[in-house]
């Protein structure tokens, strides 16, 4: 059961995310307490917090006076709704949707995932609570294994050997991963790692284990399914947990978690093998895990919001499937008199308006007769 403590850190996250979104230039310390953001940032960014802490706790939006009433109320409308709501894929009309995650979800996934992790003594999180992964693993998985986690900005070059001790679970994501092994870090003694969002490469499995991780466990989902399935270090194939039913229909892969009556279809690059086993195409992003159908409209509505802006004359996004640990890239045609050297000013305009997992983490620039120039993030 989600207790008040939890329901701070989740609002605490969602400020910090909001502040890098609108303030990217601005200081956003870890180890700020909620009521040290709340104090400090602009009114404009409080009141979008108050509209998605509205949407995700599930009561008409307000403002507030006070941290603590806006605490108060979040928690007793979670004890009242019994769910969360969080933000998911577009639909078919390209509005974003929420997704509700029942406290019987909560109980079910957490208390699979807990079982994969029998010795966990302490887990460190650096992921954003406010997310399904970072909801899960940062603030339910605690509290099933009781046991402490700890929560550290996503900095790999920070002293890892002074942080880390035997018996922690390590909390992250792919594109961490890659940043932490490029610093040189090494692993203490009896550390596991937990790998989530997206599929991790053999090659970033490899390294992980080679500078001294335990083990390594993937965790494979979604924010529109939340954990599909897992696998350690060392296998080709997915274990698909058992809280979702599986039917074949026509060739195509269908799930369901128990309790819940929606189906959804999942994409041609999930493979289903035996005894609830599945494989997915290397490379393939974890928001592609639904059909394609479902995922085309979310690429057009970031087309559109792309193509809005004042210096592009045309753009197409399309997923980074080459590549390891990415998500979207756009190509984008610019209007004569801009260039790429414009990049910020659309990646600011890109902010204002899409949530940071739909901005392209890759841009490629074309323009007629010239060669094309690829900037990263």
């Amino acid at each position: 059961m989600l207790q008040r403590s939890d329901v701070r850190r989740i609002l605490t996250d969602l400020y910090r995310t909001e502040l890098s979104h609108f303030q990217p230039e601005a200081s956003v310390n870890c180890r700020e307490t909620a009521e040290s953001l709340w104090a400090r940032i602009p009114l404009d960014i409080k009141q979008k917090v108050d509209s998605k802490a509205s949407v995700m706790f599930g009561y008409p939006q307000r403002s507030f006076s006070l941290f603590e009433r806006m605490l108060d109320y979040c928690y007793a409308s979670f004890l009242k709704n019994g769910q969360l709501f969080v933000d998911t894929i577009l639909d078919e009309n390209g509005q974003l949707q929420q997704r509700a995650i029942t406290t019987e979800m909560m109980w079910k996934e957490s208390r699979e995932i807990a079982v994969l992790f029998p010795d966990t003594k302490r887990i460190i999180s650096l992921v954003s609570s406010n997310d399904w992964y970072g909801f899960t693993c940062g603030i339910e998985l605690p509290h099933i294994l009781q046991v402490p986690v700890i929560y550290l900005p996503d900095q790999p070059a920070q002293e890892w050997n002074v942080e880390l001790q035997a018996g922690d679970l390590v909390v992250a994501t792919p594109k961490f991963w890659n940043y932490w092994l490029r610093c040189g870090n090494q692993f203490p003694s009896g550390v596991e790692v937990v790998c989530g969002t997206d599929i991790c490469s053999k090659e970033l499995l490899a390294e992980l284990t080679a500078v001294g991780a335990a083990r390594v466990t993937e965790l494979y989902g979604s924010s529109q399914t939340g954990a599909l399935g897992f696998r350690i270090k060392g296998s080709e194939m997915f274990e698909m947990f058992s809280f979702w039913n599986i039917s074949l229909s026509q060739g195509a892969i269908r799930a369901k978690r128990s309790g819940q009556t929606e189906w959804i279809t999942l994409s041609p690059q999930v493979k289903l093998g035996e005894d609830r086993q599945f494989q997915i195409l290397e490379g393939v992003p974890a928001h592609q895990t639904l059909s394609s159908s479902a995922v085309s409209p979310f690429f057009e509505h970031v087309e559109q919001v792309l193509a809005s802006h004042p210096a592009v004359r045309a753009c197409r996004v399309r997923p980074l499937s080459s590549l390891k640990d990415s998500r979207l890239e756009a190509v984008v045609s610019l209007h004569e008199g801009y260039t790429p050297s414009h990049l910020g000013i659309i990646r600011s305009f890109l902010r204002q308006h899409l949530p940071s997992t739909e901005i392209p983490e890759t841009f490629t620039f074309e323009k007629p007769s010239l060669a094309s120039a690829t900037v990263g993030k």
